[in-house]
């Protein structure tokens, strides 16, 4: 390792240790007081429990990295087409936040090769302790998952790096080049970048990964595909909510600090119903007492989960589950995807799209940018800035069926055309894999 790049890595564990050593009896205690501990402390020291003998044995040992929901949803169809393709194949998915590990655990259920806990945090003897106990083949982390220690780490055992579904948010992007000296021995620690699009494998390229070892396979956030079992979820859902075909429906999914009110008010006196989906489960009561000022019947999502009563009577429903929100999709006429009214960066507009049903975003959709313009451009979607646009272009959609039809049908070829991405992944790593270890 060159000098500079030694020092630097010394400075940080440095920095990162004194962090770590004034800040964690404070952030224990306060999470403790407020039962929030967020995983197994255990975990995050890398003290994990011993690896099963399956995996011991295993020729094709994979760790893979999603650190929440969002990344949880690109991992799964990944691990399950690598697992079909795959024989004596092992999986360790890491995960960093409660709400990543509840989806990995819903989505994982049946697939035995894949175990499932939490990332240690980036301290190097966190991470060593980590690495000496399961010892992967190779790790893959989903986006944006570069952790300088583990990265460092993790080759320094011999394993290789591949990144999927790799993409540099336009926000990201200047803060790294800031800091590209020490971002550039990192990402020449990666052997291939799988990047969601041309302008991704460019920033990658620009921050130190060798041109070669860059492919672009598409976003695997686009392969969406309605599956028996989403169908079969949201014919479940409408007949218990009282949902007839008559009646419209409205819904605002992952919404954050500042976007309820703004929907709260677009909708009031408007004739349909509304269901509204917090991105964070910690909200849901924030996001029920301002529901219920609009004089409203509110229902919780869960007490249709727990009774199974039908025919439900409300006018608002806050969803405080996590893993139905796409098939809640399928029983509305309109959807709004969250995190775009305010700075946020947005939310996946393509899982309500693949319903074919009009979709409405805000103008903060960075995260999402390829997404969001290839809906526009089709005609599935439309931009709104504020509770008047949102308010009108609701009322335009209400009173004109033709429209709703018209919208939809572009928001799910959008969608369609997009399929393959996770074929193309896997092929490349079958591809990269074929004379290493395997």
């Amino acid at each position: 390792m060159p000098v500079f790049m030694h020092s630097v890595r010394l400075f940080y564990n440095i920095a990162l240790n004194l962090v770590f050593l004034a800040g964690f009896p404070v952030l224990f205690i306060f999470l403790l007081q407020r039962s929030k501990l967020p995983r197994p402390l255990k975990d995050v020291f890398g003290f994990y429990p011993s690896p099963c003998r399956g995996w011991i044995c295993s020729s094709r040992r994979i760790w893979v990295q999603a650190s929440s929901v969002g990344e949880v949803g690109v991992a799964m169809p990944f691990i399950r087409e690598l697992v079909t393709r795959f024989s004596d194949i092992s999986l360790l998915l890491t995960v960093s936040t409660p709400q990543g590990m509840a989806m990995a655990k819903k989505m994982a259920s049946g697939i035995p090769e894949v175990t499932i806990l939490y990332y240690p945090w980036d301290l190097r003897w966190a991470v060593k302790n980590a690495l000496k106990r399961w010892r992967p083949h190779y790790f893959v982390p989903i986006e944006t998952e570069i952790w300088p220690n583990f990265i460092f780490s993790v080759r320094e055992a011999g394993a290789r790096v591949i990144v999927v579904n790799g993409r540099i948010s336009d926000k990201s992007f200047p803060r790294y080049m800031r800091l590209k000296l020490f971002i550039k021995g990192i990402m020449e620690r990666i052997d291939l970048v799988l990047s969601i699009s041309e302008k991704d494998a460019d920033r990658f390229c620009a921050l130190g990964v060798p041109l070669k070892r860059i492919k672009t396979t598409g976003n695997i956030k686009m392969d969406i595909a309605l599956d028996n079992d989403l169908i079969k979820k949201r014919d479940q859902f409408r007949k218990f909510l009282g949902i007839s075909h008559r009646e419209t429906i409205f819904i605002a999914g992952s919404t954050r600090p500042g976007e309820e009110e703004i929907i709260l008010k677009a909708v009031d006196g408007l004739d349909m119903r509304l269901i509204i989906a917090p991105r964070h489960m910690d909200r849901v009561g924030e996001v029920v007492d301002l529901s219920k000022r609009q004089g409203k019947r509110v229902e919780l999502f869960s007490s249709f989960l727990k009774d199974k009563k039908e025919n439900f009577l409300w006018d608002i429903l806050v969803v405080d589950t996590i893993g139905h929100l796409i098939s809640l999709y399928g029983l509305s006429q309109i959807a709004f995807t969250g995190g775009s009214l305010k700075d946020y960066g947005g939310q996946n507009m393509l899982e309500p799209a693949i319903w074919g049903i009009p979709v409405i975003f805000g103008p903060y959709t960075q995260n999402f940018r390829d997404e969001a313009v290839a809906l526009e451009e089709a005609g599935g979607a439309v931009k709104v800035t504020c509770m008047d646009d949102l308010r009108g272009f609701l009322k335009e959609l209400i009173l004109s069926s033709e429209m709703r039809e018209a919208m939809g049908a572009a928001a799910r070829k959008t969608v369609e055309s997009s399929h393959g991405a996770i074929r193309k992944h896997v092929d490349e790593c079958i591809e990269f894999m074929k004379n290493r270890w395997l």
